[in-house]
């Protein structure tokens, strides 16, 4: 009988609150290899990535119901990088973000095919790199899922049992 009275004095709040913690619970493991690779990732062996292109674009981004339908642009810049490890070539591609179209061919000119950029690759997976003038502050980003789903699922779990 004690499963039963367990059962018996779950309340919405509890399963709504678990739910919110399971979810948060989700993002533990990709934010601990995002940060891990961040931090461990000044260790890892050096190439020099050279730019191949460099490209502004503009992209149209639809409306939804929740905007009215009321489509936007949204203008950047795409560099591709390539760098050589053991004899294979990867790509190592970036996105920099312009507020208008003049901005975005702004970035473009700044940059010319030829230039290099040094990066770290993993060891043991040359495809995965960082760019070594990444911020680290960049981390805390992955955190944000993980205690803001996480808290609030202990904070309802919490008001569910202290006060109903």
């Amino acid at each position: 009988m004690p499963l039963v009275s367990f059962f018996a004095s779950i309340t919405l709040l509890d399963v709504v609150g678990s739910a919110f913690f399971l979810v948060g619970l989700l993002f533990v493991y990709p934010a601990f290899r995002y940060i891990s690779d961040d931090i461990n990732s000044h260790t890892w062996p050096q190439a020099m990535g050279v730019l191949k292109s460099v490209e502004a674009f503009e992209t149209i981004v639809e409306g939804t119901e929740r905007n009215n339908y009321k489509s936007y642009v949204r203008h950047g810049c795409k560099l591709e990088y390539e760098y050589n490890v053991e004899g294979k070539d990867y790509i190592a591609p970036v996105i920099k973000t312009a507020r208008d179209k003049n901005e975005a061919k702004q970035i473009e000119a700044g940059h010319s095919p030829g230039e290099t950029l040094p990066l770290h690759y993993h060891p043991k997976k040359n495809d995965r790199h960082r760019f070594t003038d990444t911020p680290a502050s960049n981390n805390i980003l992955w955190l944000a899922p993980v205690i803001g789903f996480c808290g609030f699922g202990l904070l309802v779990l919490y008001v569910s049992r202290k006060f109903y």
